[in-house]
């Protein structure tokens, strides 16, 4: 699905419910994210800004494990008290979001996963879980410009 934002480059999501056996578990769902690289233009001046992408395990409305790829942004532990990365800033291309009684915890993963298929294979792997179909790229078969 591309989501509705107005933005440039579109943003893209998929969600999907989380079968155990035979049992559709409620509440529960996997949701993954993908925004291609945006290119920022003021004037003669621009930037280009990588591809970002995550997957993650939601309980109700609480992000409980995720990995996300954001290259360049930080992240600051501010919470999980006494684990070996709290306090740190964590600067990785590609961080893992671990539940420790609340949200906001990461750890850094190195080397990153650059490639939003890898991410979904390591995250599947992590939770023991399996996506069914063909993990394919979100932009796979989509005609690219040349942004001139």
């Amino acid at each position: 699905m591309i989501e509705a934002s107005g933005h440039t480059p579109k943003s893209y999501a998929f969600e999907s419910s989380v079968q155990v056996g035979t049992t559709v578990l409620e509440g529960v769902t996997v949701r993954a994210r993908y925004r291609g690289v945006k290119l920022i233009a003021k004037g003669m001046a621009s930037i280009t800004v990588p591809e970002s992408f995550s997957c993650a395990l939601f309980i109700g409305d609480e992000r409980v494990v995720a990995l996300d790829t954001n290259p360049g942004q930080a992240h600051t532990n501010k919470v999980g008290d006494g684990l070996p990365h709290f306090g740190r800033t964590i600067r990785t291309d590609t961080h893992r979001h671990i539940w420790v009684g609340r949200y906001g915890y990461v750890e850094p993963v190195e080397p990153p996963l650059l490639d939003v298929v890898q991410l979904l294979e390591t995250f599947a792997t992590e939770l023991d879980m399996t996506f069914q179909g063909t993990l394919q790229h979100p932009l796979k078969g989509v005609q690219m410009g040349l942004g001139i």
